[in-house]
């Protein structure tokens, strides 16, 4: 049996360990966890905090960050901890510098397939103190947005309202979507919120169904009500999840996910989405899509305008498009061209 395995991410004094003590309150009688912690100074004060929480067993990685110098360290340790205790839970908190996207490449293609199963990535933010400006700016912060299934905004006692608003608003915006955006202080996340799978999440951001009731007053999500769309049969296409579609107003929504180890061709995906750009009917087209052995792409068509970057983002390869009206015939040939962007494995 494997043991779940979740990153509790963010910057240096956003509430990681504060969130994991309040963690392990919650953990069931019938569990055995345990917590590794990786903190950049040369001794371990957080692993000590925690340790005087219980009976929950503490490992430290003191000294250097296990996203890279200490990433021998820390498969290590992981193996060794599953070797002897056999957990059910492992709650993982990497320094504030540390890139989760490293870290979630290092679990799956380290000997951890059947023996780990990742699941939510937690992000902490200090509502208070954190700045959209550096969010924007700094790829750290990006890193660990884009990662993110949860993102905690903690603190929100010491925050301005505009300031809340405004996380908020990016959270929405985050694409591919977050599954939940918490306010909360000291920390405090109820374990439902971890118990999700980091992979694979069929989930579009036009198809937000209503978030699972966590701690009332916590959980602010922008909620919608739009109807089935009938598409063409979908066509054979390797490694396909599941393929939706939706019509609300005037816009006409259609989305493929697909497993995480789908392999596409980014020139021709960036041939795909130039085509895209002149179809009068797409609103705009958004995809992230594994590139490689781990990398991912994010492709975006706005306003005409196609652009592409690199993501840090390793759950599944999806594509989001916005229509005017319903085109069978312009789907199946897009899904031709899914098909054909398609790398042999």
């Amino acid at each position: 049996m494997s043991a779940a395995l979740n990153l509790i991410c963010g910057p240096l004094g956003s509430g990681k360990t504060t969130l994991i003590r309040h963690l392990l309150t919650q953990k069931p009688k019938a569990e055995h966890w345990l917590v590794v912690v990786n903190e950049f100074g040369a001794v371990g004060i957080d692993g000590a905090i925690l340790q005087s929480q219980g009976q929950t067993r503490v490992a430290q990685i003191p000294g250097g960050c296990i996203c890279c110098t200490a990433k021998g360290e820390v498969e290590a340790t992981l193996k060794r901890l599953l070797d002897e205790q056999q957990p059910d839970r492992i709650l993982l908190e990497p320094t504030g510098l540390g890139e989760p996207d490293n870290l979630v490449d290092l679990i799956r293609f380290a000997d951890f397939k059947d023996r780990i199963d990742i699941q939510a990535v937690v992000t902490v933010l200090d509502s208070a103190h954190t700045d959209i400006a550096d969010i924007e700016r700094m790829t750290i912060y990006q890193s660990l947005l884009n990662m993110a299934d949860v993102v905690v905004l903690n603190k929100t006692d010491l925050a301005e309202p505009a300031r809340i608003d405004a996380l908020q608003d990016l959270c929405q915006a985050c694409f591919p979507p977050k599954e939940v955006v918490i306010e909360t202080t000291q920390g405090r996340l109820p374990l439902e919120a971890i118990r999700r799978a980091h992979f694979t999440s069929p989930a579009f951001s036009f198809v937000q169904s209503e978030t699972p009731s966590l701690t009332p007053g916590l959980v602010k999500s922008h909620l919608h009500a739009p109807t089935a769309v009938e598409f063409p049969p979908v066509q054979t296409l390797p490694g396909l999840v599941a393929r939706e579609g939706k019509h609300q107003g005037d816009t006409v929504a259609i989305g493929w996910v697909f497993e995480p180890d789908v392999a596409f061709d980014w020139q021709a995906l960036r041939s795909l989405f130039e085509h895209l750009a002149t179809k009068a009917h797409v609103k705009r087209a958004k995809g992230v899509f594994g590139v490689g052995a781990s990398s991912r792409m994010l492709f975006q068509l706005v306003h005409g305008e196609v652009s592409r970057e690199l993501i840090a983002y390793r759950k599944d390869s999806r594509l989001e498009l916005l229509l005017t009206h319903v085109d069978a015939a312009f789907a199946t040939q897009l899904e031709q061209s899914l098909q054909a962007a398609i790398t042999a494995s």
